[in-house]
């Protein structure tokens, strides 16, 4: 739920700063009235300006606030769900953004290796193919020459690219379940993958399923709650209440026909409860399906890890807890005779 109610904000501190670096302070301290707008505006002006690289930018700089986000937020709930599916036990919340913030780092650099592998040969095929910005018969000559390593450079970045949509997913549950890092991570999710792709989508499109089926049905419970609610609200309140309401909230704020509609103190007030009351069911509905989707990648994975390295679905990888100083014992050292002794 807390991964859900960041990710806004973190939407809107990247365009915040992006604004700031193209705009002026000024104009990012303006557009923040209009969140969604905010973040909407420098793509919709990267592509009406067909500036590519500048929307390209855009993307990548708020797609790495999110994964550093959600290298802490999912790592919980990774952990959470593995607990769960593996021992039938339940987490504690307080252990599991503990085990988060132990691997933190594992978790946002899994996934920036395997994007990485993906943008690196793509990033060397665009420098050969600037060779064919020298002018005269050495540029057509190197450009002549480029064009195969440009096509396996490009080969390379589209198998990367389809293993990390088919199992790119496996990062995050193989840290929750192995209490590893991110080398693991990778290495499985690539292991996993060169052992029977076709099985993997398989189980990944039959828990999807499952996921699309259960958020579905919470989704119309959802659009049931707000629709009985906005009419009971307008059968009892009145319709007066409910279009002077309606109006706030279309102009998110004061709108240009105010005084026709005798706004006051306390349309606001009812105005920002039903924005209050709609986000919170949203963000309920989102956080349902969070927690599926990642309750099924996890169930895919410990799965696939019995399948592939024969390990019980109900092993699962713990700290040992804090305690004492060790032991040469418990450490695993024999006590033999001395050698004066003999």
């Amino acid at each position: 739920m807390q991964g859900v109610l960041w990710s806004a904000p973190v939407l809107v501190l990247g365009s915040f700063l992006t604004h700031v670096v193209t705009a002026g302070a000024d104009a990012a301290l303006e557009g923040l009235r209009h969140p969604f707008a905010f973040v909407v505006a420098p793509l919709k002006g990267a592509y009406l300006a067909d500036h590519d690289l500048a929307l390209l930018c855009y993307v990548g700089w708020q797609l790495l606030l999110l994964v550093l986000l959600w290298g802490y937020f999912g790592g919980a709930l990774y952990r959470l769900a593995a607990v769960d599916l593996a021992l039938g036990s339940k987490e504690e919340p307080a252990a599991a953004l503990r085990f988060a913030r132990r691997h933190w780092r594992g978790l946002v650099g899994a996934r920036l290796a395997i994007w990485l592998a993906i943008l690196l040969p793509l990033g060397a095929a665009v420098l050969i193919a600037m060779t064919g910005r020298i002018p005269g018969v050495v540029g057509g000559i190197l450009l002549a020459l480029g064009v195969v390593l440009i096509a396996g450079l490009a080969l390379v970045a589209v198998v990367l690219a389809t293993i990390n949509a088919a199992a790119g997913f496996l990062s995050g549950p193989t840290v929750a379940a192995e209490d590893s890092n991110a080398f693991d991570a990778v290495s499985r999710t690539f292991t996993y993958a060169a052992a029977g792709l076709p099985r993997l989508v398989g189980w990944r499109l039959l828990f999807f399923g499952g996921v699309l089926i259960g958020t579905s049905w919470r989704l119309v419970r959802t659009v049931l709650v707000l629709g009985l609610g906005w009419a009971c609200l307008s059968l009892g309140a009145g319709q007066g209440v409910v279009t002077r309401a309606s109006a706030v909230l279309g102009a998110m704020g004061t709108p240009a026909d105010a005084e026709r509609l005798g706004l006051g103190a306390t349309d606001y007030v009812v105005a920002v409860a039903i924005a209050i009351v709609f986000a919170g069911l949203v963000a309920l509905w989102l956080a349902d399906l969070v927690s599926r989707i990642v309750c099924a990648r996890t169930g895919v994975y410990l799965l696939l890890r019995r399948a592939v390295d024969g390990e019980p679905v109900d092993a699962l990888q713990t700290r040992p807890a804090q305690g004492g100083p060790e032991t040469p014992e418990s450490a695993g050292f024999v006590e033999v005779g001395r050698v004066g002794d003999a």
